[in-house]
């Protein structure tokens, strides 16, 4: 992966985190058909695609909108968005279908072997991108 495309990934999605705080959908919050570990075992990401893992929450900042929001826009730039709620799906056979993870999620814990995950994703070239309340 190039450092011209870890750019581009984190520019479009700071920009879509940032309009979409300002955006609020109409309408009942859908989640997601099914989990993101599921997802990938039955999908292959697609090639010369950024696949980005999105971890979200159940909170006021209402991730689940911003995935529906921005998901779209970033498709038309070669961005794949797929959305968890579950820090299960951090963990090394799902992550290794992902180039980088975006948090937008300030609930909840990180058990230690999905941290553990992380950290050696992170640490092997992968991206992680924090947005606003990510703590």
């Amino acid at each position: 992966m190039t450092v011209f495309r870890i750019s581009r990934c984190l520019g479009l999605l700071l920009v879509a985190a940032t309009l979409g705080a300002f955006v609020f959908a109409d309408g009942p919050e859908k989640a997601p058909d099914k989990p993101a570990s599921e997802k990938a075992a039955t999908e292959k990401p697609a090639a010369g695609k950024l696949n980005v893992l999105m971890l979200g929450d159940d909170g006021h900042h209402r991730p689940p909108v911003m995935h529906r929001l921005v998901g779209a826009e970033l498709r038309k730039n070669d961005i794949e968005l797929t959305y968890t709620a579950d820090v299960r799906d951090l963990n090394a056979t799902n992550l290794k279908h992902y180039d980088c993870v975006l948090v937008y999620r300030d609930t909840g814990d990180l058990p230690a072997e999905n941290e553990k995950a992380l950290v050696g994703f992170i640490e092997n070239g992968h991206g992680l991108v924090a947005v606003h309340c990510a703590s």
